[in-house]
């Protein structure tokens, strides 16, 4: 849709409410999700792709007559990062201009699209920091660049409507050393342990299906690795946008593997990169960039498709020296059997703002302003009715 509306477009506008009530996002009368409201003007030749402007609203109009007023006020808001849209005296929210890649939609605070657009822009990545001038630039990049995608579930698991595609059958991981360990699923209720730390075991195992898939299943075996992104982000029960699972194992619907490795090498998983990326992912700022490229259609939920993810901006190890990266292995070590919250509740969760310390001071080397910021980019993150409002 993005791709369409870039090539086939031009002077692209998005508007969406910021209510946490899926009913009060919605624009049409029939559906009880939010909803965005797109307009653009179809092309008459091909020319430059230019900024999309993204208008995010308060509230609704609730008459014709006050949508009016407010889409002229709309049209006359000054072409920037972010600027108020006002009726009278009356705050209706404000526009952000942004390219098509990051969706600065939903939201209700311009400093935390602020730190989105800076987060999402693989050209400069970095941080602006609010009630400041200052721009951090971060060793970021894509997470495509760094390694593979592993399988979609729909390769893995052999279902009754197709079981030509997927070599397993699902059973019930058992303990132990199993054959084919996969990681399918989420499990993140408030008094469990599993998901709360950044390793996870794996919760299935594989059974080939037949004879004629061992192949196959042997194929994707090689796409098992200790890394892996979640696909499916649950803000207010989930805590972790990446995590290592013990030893290799397959990706499953849920958690999908991801191979870190040079770009023309083989893809054998560079323990070294891995440590750098899952902590980044699962920082603030990690989250903050997970959920910037997220679908949110569901109040308190973003998800992530495949295509996608190889757009989130992670540290990039291959910009780390020697020193640094044993320094992230460390501060994994550390880290690795603390217990987080859930991502909506980042500003009382003492295990993410002390990651946010070790990986901004200790690993990067950034001086206690910056992470002083950043504790008001997450405190304004986390009251965003987008993960509340469900709450």
């Amino acid at each position: 849709m993005r791709d369409i509306l870039a090539a086939e477009y031009e002077d692209v506008t998005v508007v969406t409410c910021s209510s946490g009530d899926d009913e009060l996002r919605r624009f049409s009368s029939d559906t009880d999700m939010g909803e965005a409201l797109i307009l653009a003007t179809r092309r008459e030749a091909p020319g430059e792709e230019k900024p999309w402007r993204w208008v995010n609203l308060k509230r609704n109009p609730r008459t014709v007559a006050e949508g009016t007023v407010l889409a002229e006020s709309i049209e006359a808001v000054p072409a920037k990062k972010t600027a108020a849209v006002k009726v009278g005296e009356r705050d209706y929210g404000f526009c952000a201009v942004s390219g098509r890649a990051t969706a600065p939609a939903m939201m209700r605070s311009p400093e935390v699209v602020d730190a989105l657009l800076t987060l999402t822009d693989p050209e400069r990545p970095g941080i602006e920091l609010p009630r400041s001038d200052r721009f951090v630039d971060l060793p970021l990049a894509p997470l495509g660049e760094l390694g593979t995608n592993g399988p979609i579930a729909r390769d893995i698991e052999a279902t009754a409507r197709d079981s030509s595609r997927g070599p397993f059958l699902k059973e019930p991981h058992p303990g132990g050393a199993v054959d084919f360990p996969i990681l399918w699923e989420h499990f993140a209720r408030r008094n469990d342990h599993r998901e709360r730390c950044l390793v996870v075991e794996p919760d299935v195992s594989g059974v080939i299906v037949s004879d004629g898939m061992k192949t196959k299943a042997a194929a994707k075996w090689k796409t098992a690795s200790r890394l892996h992104i979640n696909i499916d982000f649950r803000l207010t029960s989930q805590p972790l946008a990446a995590c290592l699972t013990p030893e290799p194992v397959i990706g499953g619907r849920a958690w999908p593997s991801f191979i870190l490795h040079e770009q023309g090498e083989p893809a054998v998983e560079k323990m070294d990169w891995v440590y750098p990326v899952v902590l980044w992912a699962n920082t603030t700022l990690g989250l903050l960039g997970f959920y910037a490229l997220g679908t949110r259609t569901q109040a308190g939920r973003t998800s992530l498709s495949s295509t996608r993810r190889g757009n989130m901006l992670v540290l990039d190890p291959r910009r780390l020296t020697g020193e640094q990266l044993t320094t992230a292995e460390d501060i994994f070590t550390r880290f690795k059997d603390r217990e987080f919250k859930a991502a909506r509740e980042a500003s009382t969760d003492e295990t993410r703002k002390a990651l946010d310390a070790a990986m901004l001071g200790e690993l990067l080397g950034l001086d206690g302003d910056v992470l002083e910021r950043v504790k008001v980019i997450r405190d304004r993150w986390c009251r965003e009715p987008h993960l509340t409002g469900s709450r």
